[in-house]
């Protein structure tokens, strides 16, 4: 009866764990596959970088997480071809684990300069070996 008890009460502490990076990366490379021809297709080089690294830190109660997750996606385009690493980014929120909302998902293409600066600015950590 007990070895139940401790299983339970061990299980119920997991559930209300923050989603590891490595969780909050496949959110965030999934949202970017939903904005992809051949989401199938999609090849990633990511990382999670964290909004409290660049903005105002904010504590979050457990099972919470935000922050950026960056990269570069290789993926084919609507005439099979691939395009070429592009860097991207997404904002995410979770909660308990889950998706709680996101903004846009950015990926640069060629000749937007816009996009690309703010890639510079909300992932530095993706520039320094990748630099586009």
């Amino acid at each position: 009866m007990n070895k139940i008890l401790i299983i339970v009460i061990f299980g119920l502490l997991l559930s209300a764990c923050k989603p590891t990076e490595k969780d909050f990366i496949n959110i965030g490379e999934s949202l970017v596959r939903n904005n992809l021809n051949d989401p199938d297709s999609a090849k990633f080089d990511s990382f999670y970088h964290s909004s409290d690294e660049i903005f105002t830190p904010i504590d979050r109660p457990s099972g919470e997480l935000d922050g950026y997750v960056c990269g570069r996606v290789n993926a084919k385009n609507a005439y099979g071809g691939y395009t070429g690493k592009k860097p991207y980014y997404v904002h995410i929120e979770t909660k308990n684990g889950k998706l709680k909302k996101h903004g846009p998902v950015i990926i640069v293409s060629d000749g937007d300069q816009e996009n690309l600066f703010n890639f510079k600015l909300i992932c530095p950590s993706g520039i320094k070996s990748k630099a586009t």
